[in-house]
């Protein structure tokens, strides 16, 4: 996660160091509403400081809103006198005088020792805890960290490049699958992280959300305008409603002020059907061989034909790119069999909704033309290059089942 700050105990531990830490005067959790929301706050490194205010901004969301959501937050991070982890509950109350609204900090489990929550096992000990505290109807989870989609932190040492950190502890895109195949299922998860909006990141979730909800590219560190951004959540109280409440976060999230300046990408993903269109991007591949060969043989040629999603490179290449120009390449040779595949492709509702500035900004270094942006964000095998470093990329691309699905077929 997080442009500005970018320049991206196991369970049994768990279990023998926490503890709750409720006395009798404070006031008990509650469900007020058929929907949970819990936010993962993996803090625990250079966006420590940014929790605090994306948690201000979290309060004043529940305050605007005119209906009841539960908002569980687990946070880890490095403040001083508040580094360990806790798991809590923002409870919208009432004054009894004034009737004035107000915010309550409910504490579900509070830790004696710090974490590492980028261990799977601890994702998974904390999401069961929340979800049965709250078994509502619908069910959210967002994580908030740093990000860059499925390349692993062993790829780059120092690592500067993962999803989600704790310290000198990485969680991988695959580790996300693990942990929440151990959960009851989700019906969205959305990532305050960078680079999450991808292909990968739907098809290795499918199973266990309905939609993902992020950026294609890097995102600033202030994160999600929350206070606008809760109240539409808040008011989906069904699974039918799920969708329709996103696709309004979408168009919010495009409206939002906050990124005056630098810019944004937002998108929606529905991952059932990130499985059919790997299988159909996988055939194009098959049937355009000749196309491979050409990008193998000289991606410099190619790559500026193609939306790239930022500074995220290994050696002199970008990692991210968009897929609808990547698939169009692939198919204008004009081939029956090929249009076939591409119609295949096109009619695939991934993408629900997305939106865009016209540029993106880091913040000086660089500004990217979004002009081609079409909502989904993919890597390219072919673009990763043959030095020793980048050939592992191929190995850790066939980790993720998106990477078997499109290179292997299976």
């Amino acid at each position: 996660m997080k442009l500005l700050n970018v320049l991206v105990a196991c369970f049994t531990l768990m279990m023998a160091t926490a503890c709750d830490h409720k006395s009798n005067d404070d006031p008990m959790p509650e469900t007020k509403a058929d929907h949970t929301l819990l936010i993962y706050i993996a803090g625990d490194n250079s966006l420590s400081s940014n929790c605090k205010d994306n948690i201000k901004l979290m309060k004043k969301g529940l305050l605007n809103s005119p209906d009841d959501i539960n908002l569980l937050i687990y946070k880890d991070n490095r403040d001083t006198g508040d580094g360990l982890p806790v798991l809590f509950q923002l409870k919208r109350t009432y004054d009894k005088k004034t009737n004035a609204a107000k915010i309550d900090t409910v504490y579900i489990q509070k830790y004696t020792q710090d974490l590492n929550s980028c261990d799977p096992s601890v994702m998974a000990e904390v999401v069961n805890t929340a979800f049965k505290s709250f078994n509502t109807t619908v069910k959210g989870m967002e994580l908030w960290s740093h990000g860059l989609s499925w390349i692993p932190s062993y790829q780059f040492q120092p690592s500067t490049r993962y999803i989600g950190q704790d310290n000198n502890n990485f969680l991988e895109l695959w580790d996300i699958r693990k942990a929440l195949e151990q959960c009851p299922k989700l019906d969205y998860i959305s990532f305050d992280a960078c680079f999450t909006g991808m292909a990968e990141v739907a098809h290795e979730l499918d199973g266990v959300c309905d939609y993902i909800y992020g950026p294609i590219t890097e995102i600033m560190s202030f994160g999600f305008p929350y206070d606008t951004m809760l109240p539409i959540l808040a008011s989906c109280k069904n699974k039918t409603s799920v969708e329709s409440a996103l696709v309004e976060c979408v168009d919010d999230f495009s409206k939002s002020s906050s990124f005056d300046g630098y810019g944004y990408t937002i998108t929606l993903l529905k991952t059932e059907k990130a499985d059919d269109l790997a299988t159909a991007v996988a055939k194009l591949r098959k049937a355009s061989g000749i196309k491979l060969t050409e990008l193998s043989a000289n991606p410099k040629a190619y790559e500026a034909r193609m939306q790239h999603y930022g500074r995220a490179v290994v050696g002199t290449r970008y990692v991210f790119y968009d897929l609808a120009d990547y698939v169009d390449y692939m198919a204008e040779d004009g081939d029956a069999n090929i249009q076939a595949i591409l119609s295949e492709i096109n009619s695939n509702n991934i993408v629900v909704a997305y939106a865009n500035s016209p540029y993106f900004s880091d913040g000086g270094l660089e500004k990217i033309n979004l002009s081609g942006c079409k909502g989904l964000g993919v890597s390219i095998p072919e673009f990763f290059g043959l030095t020793s470093q980048q050939e592992k990329l191929i190995v850790c691309y066939e980790l993720t089942k998106w990477g078997r699905k499109v290179m292997n077929g299976v």
